[in-house]
């Protein structure tokens, strides 16, 4: 008897096996843990204590996430091989390495949401971003952000893309601000609600409320500055709205005579690992770049 018994251990043990991956996957049935139903649920448990343009690329995000398999498929159907089908499709709208890694990184933060609210015990697949081949970071030359203002039709995306260019916030960063200084400054509340003081030259100010008091979104005035790159013949698609962010930064160490503590504070960076990035491009390079360029971050 005892030898029958210790044969049936296994049966038995596979049998529960059998029946709890059954009843798990009536469960799934039940509450429905389809791409649609998940990133749905994702985006709107994230805009309670998220910026707006965030939302917006993790939507954008989700919507590639769900082209590349289908609005049914579960969660739960997603394995590590479905990285490659997930990167292929990425590649196939004809993305920027950028975009893409922006994409991946909404993704894996959809993943961590799913973990962490427990619909499932271990990440789908790991998220592996691409490789970004450059060696500096991609700015606008002076002559061609003359040729972009040129094609603006909007007096308001002019006011906004001003504000941008002179004072290198991130595009989510261009409301919730409040003046300090008598104005010669903004405290703005960045990444992680931190703040900091950035300077805004006079010229800038006004165009700072016109800007503001549109609202317009910061996704608006991101369009309107591709459409007007386009239109320019300026193809290179990294220089968008958010490498204003970069001339303001050249621009910024070119004449504190390379500071990059002073230029880490002003643009919010975590270390100045980030900021020291910048400052692979020489100090002559730049003064050759922007030596018809009269503003001068220090104006403010």
């Amino acid at each position: 008897m005892r030898q029958v018994k210790k044969s049936e251990a296994p049966v038995r043990m596979r049998l529960e096996d059998d029946l709890l991956s059954f009843v798990n996957k009536r469960l799934v049935r039940e509450e429905d843990y389809s791409l649609k139903v998940m990133t749905s649920k994702f985006t709107d448990a994230r805009g309670l204590r998220t910026a707006k343009s965030t939302i917006e690329s993790y939507s954008l995000a989700m919507g590639d996430l769900i082209g590349a398999f289908k609005p049914s498929t579960s969660i739960h159907e997603l394995t590590p091989e479905s990285h490659d089908v997930l990167v292929r499709y990425l590649k196939d709208r004809a993305y920027s390495v950028t975009t893409i890694n922006i994409r991946l990184r909404s993704i894996r933060a959809f993943f961590n949401w799913l973990k962490k609210r427990r619909y499932v015990s271990i990440l789908p697949f790991d998220i592996r971003e691409l490789k970004v081949e450059k060696w500096y970071k991609k700015f606008i030359r002076p002559e061609e952000m003359k040729a972009i203002y040129a094609h603006i039709n909007n007096p308001i995306a002019v006011s906004a893309i001003r504000v941008y260019e002179h004072t290198g916030i991130r595009k989510s960063e261009l409301t919730n601000n409040t003046f300090e200084g008598g104005g010669k400054f903004l405290r703005v509340i960045g990444k992680g609600n931190k703040e900091r003081i950035v300077p805004i030259p006079p010229h800038v100010v006004e165009d700072y409320e016109i800007a503001v008091d549109s609202g317009y979104s910061s996704a608006y005035f991101s369009r309107v500055f591709t459409k007007a790159r386009k239109s320019a013949g300026i193809n290179d698609r990294e220089k968008t709205l958010h490498a204003l962010r970069h001339i303001f930064a050249y621009r910024a160490l070119m004449d504190s005579e390379m500071n990059l503590i002073k230029v880490r504070d002003i643009l919010g960076h975590t270390t100045v690992t980030v900021t020291e990035e910048y400052a692979r491009v020489g100090m002559d390079y730049l003064k050759e770049v922007f030596k018809a360029d009269k503003y001068s971050y220090e104006s403010a």
